[in-house]
């Protein structure tokens, strides 16, 4: 019997296993997580999740019934120790399992900081269920909360925090926050709801971490009692590397999630494209896309179709999302809907629109996709016109 075996049981790991047998796999399918939790979604763990607005069996994916059923076999609580790519064969202290394909699903780890005595006690970074069990616990009694990076997570972190009544701080190096993945215009958006939510936002330089227990940048001085790390997260490849997998912080795959053993693929966290530019997709979008495609490059089935990226995030009571291209260096056109209270921003190239950000409006976004996808082109002088809805701004492509 055919036999594949995926290392990670989250939502990329899941996902693929639960695809594989909706495109009719008969084999046998094993997957290994070193928790001892089922397979989960991330995105909650940050926003709801920590404050007992959701419970744990609400995130999971797949659940016991649903793997017995599926002949999906768990194998939870396991760290392997090696693999042998000639055997095509996984070891872990008291077992092993053989393979025919083999899959990468092993996410990250949350990016630490290195921290003097004072601070080590009080410092945590969300990545895993029982780091947010932690955090829970934690916000219990904090009340002055300082968050390292303004990025994604940071920020529904501060906000998190922020609704449970602490004082919260956030640091960022950068000049903007989520410059990384984000336009100037939404870093100008997502800076503007975090102050008026109450939040002090510290840009543009890294803050001194003094033995008195204090925070200090060049304007401000701030004693937390809970300090949330989010700078990022490194990729967990180091069993591929050892298995002489070609890794560069991320597992190297082409399109399809092969790596250079055919034998052996990678979805995503984990996961490097090499067709992109050598880059790694952080996202819920990219879990579920990135298991489809190894599902069916596994089965001999034809490509997804391919989707423009989308990504969501909630802070306070602002729903923010984008898909496609948002470059700075893209033409922008700004929508302010003053009776829904959004925002919306599209991208584009003369007539061609390539992105849209929506605060507060998915309208709009469900809308760009299809103009992406159906190669729609844009009446821009429309589209300058908030009370002229988004379907009557686009012309069928000659």
């Amino acid at each position: 019997m055919y036999k594949i075996v995926i290392i990670g049981a989250g939502q990329a790991g899941a996902g693929l296993a639960l695809e594989l047998r909706e495109l009719g796999f008969k084999g046998e399918i094993n997957i290994i997580g070193d928790e001892i939790y089922l397979p989960y979604e991330r995105p909650e763990l940050s926003k709801r999740y920590v404050k007992n607005e959701v419970d744990f069996e609400k995130l999971v994916i797949l659940n016991e019934s649903q793997a017995n059923e599926k002949n999906i076999k768990l194998n939870l609580g396991i760290k392997v120790e090696n693999i042998d790519i000639i055997k095509k064969e996984i070891n872990w202290d008291g077992g092993k399992l053989e393979y025919d394909k083999l899959i990468f699903a092993t996410g990250g780890s949350a990016t630490k900081i290195k921290t003097n005595a004072v601070f080590s006690g009080i410092t945590i970074s969300i990545r895993s269920k029982a780091d947010a069990d932690e955090l829970s616990k934690r916000l219990l009694t904090a009340k002055k909360v300082a968050v390292i990076g303004g990025g994604w997570l940071g920020l529904e972190l501060a906000a998190t925090c922020k609704q449970v009544g602490c004082e919260v701080h956030i640091y960022e190096a950068s000049d903007r926050l989520c410059s990384r993945v984000s336009p100037t215009w939404l870093s100008n958006e997502l800076e503007k709801i975090q102050e008026e939510n109450g939040v002090q936002v510290h840009l543009g330089e890294l803050p001194q971490m003094l033995e008195t227990g204090d925070i200090k940048t060049s304007n401000d001085v701030f004693r937390p009692d809970l300090i949330i790390v989010s700078i990022g997260m490194t990729a967990n490849d180091q069993l591929a590397v050892n298995a002489g997998i070609n890794c560069d912080d991320g597992i190297l795959v082409a399109e399809d999630g092969h790596t250079n053993d055919s034998s052996v693929l990678a979805i995503g966290d984990c996961a490097r494209y090499s067709h992109l530019g050598n880059v790694r997709k952080e996202s819920w979008q990219n879990a579920n896309h990135s298991a489809e495609d190894a599902a069916r490059a596994i089965s001999n089935m034809p490509a997804r179709k391919a989707e423009p990226d989308w990504f969501w995030s909630n802070q306070y009571l602002e729903n923010v999302q984008m898909i496609g291209n948002c470059s700075d260096e893209l033409e922008q056109t700004v929508r302010i809907y003053e009776a829904a209270g959004s925002r919306v921003c599209f991208f584009h190239n003369n007539t061609s629109l390539l992105g849209c950000i929506a605060l507060n409006y998915p309208r709009d976004i469900a809308a760009t996709r299809k103009v992406i996808s159906q190669n729609l082109v844009l009446n821009i002088p429309k589209l300058k016109n908030s009370n002229i809805p988004l379907k009557d701004c686009l012309i069928k492509a000659s």
